[in-house]
């Protein structure tokens, strides 16, 4: 399983960057679920899950008792947008009610790469851990249109919006950024996503993954 593969342990993981956290969010969620109790949350805004129940409220006990019939559960507060926000409910408590607290740490409005503001990501101080994810599929792509925040991005890494978004360039603007140890280079669908993932991941001062999610798969670089 994946959650064995990056040896997740009992505690608070937050998942930042794009390119693939709300899928690895899930697949940690169901697959932690067989181990112990599961709170998935998230400090920004996310898309509704499907595939677990919501809860709402800040009351402690129903939270409790949805833990009690339901191993995995999602926890937020509603927005205007009808997606999900932070909960109305301190992190220090949900982390105390669940083995595993699994936190979305920022956004990237569905695009492969990402560049963070200087308020991203927003990781709560109960963190133990934090995995950056980024997607192969940006790579070679322009950086206009494969990267949230294209502006911010070529201001780290000195090069122009329409310019191509190469290993070299993603690199310097993650170990610039420097937001985790750990990176998952996800979208690795085919021999050619996966050559450039590894140009990627041998440029990077960081613990490094290669991945296709969709599929299931991830192992160490």
């Amino acid at each position: 399983m994946i959650c064995d593969t990056l040896n997740i342990k009992p505690g608070a993981l937050t998942i930042i960057g794009s390119g693939g956290k709300t899928s690895l969010l899930l697949t940690l969620a169901n697959e932690l679920s067989c181990k112990g109790r599961v709170i998935v949350m998230t400090t920004t805004k996310m898309y509704l899950p499907t595939e677990m129940p919501i809860v709402f409220s800040s009351d402690v006990a129903e939270l409790s008792d949805a833990l009690a019939k339901n191993n995995v559960i999602c926890v937020g507060a509603h927005t205007v947008q009808s997606k999900l926000c932070q909960p109305n409910i301190p992190i220090s408590v949900l982390k105390d009610m669940c083995d595993y607290l699994l936190v979305e740490g920022d956004g990237s409005k569905r695009l492969p790469l990402k560049a963070h503001a200087y308020y991203e990501p927003v990781i709560p101080p109960e963190n133990d851990r934090t995995l950056l994810v980024a997607g192969a599929l940006g790579i070679g792509g322009t950086i206009e249109n494969n990267v949230h925040r294209p502006e911010l991005f070529c201001s780290l890494c000195d090069a122009l919006i329409s310019d191509e978004a190469t290993p070299e360039r993603i690199a310097r603007v993650i170990n610039h950024e420097a937001l985790s140890n750990e990176v998952i280079i996800n979208q690795c669908d085919n021999a050619e996503l996966r050559a450039g993932a590894e140009r990627l991941a041998q440029r990077l001062r960081a613990t490094v993954y290669i991945a296709c999610l969709k599929e299931g798969l991830l192992c160490s670089f």
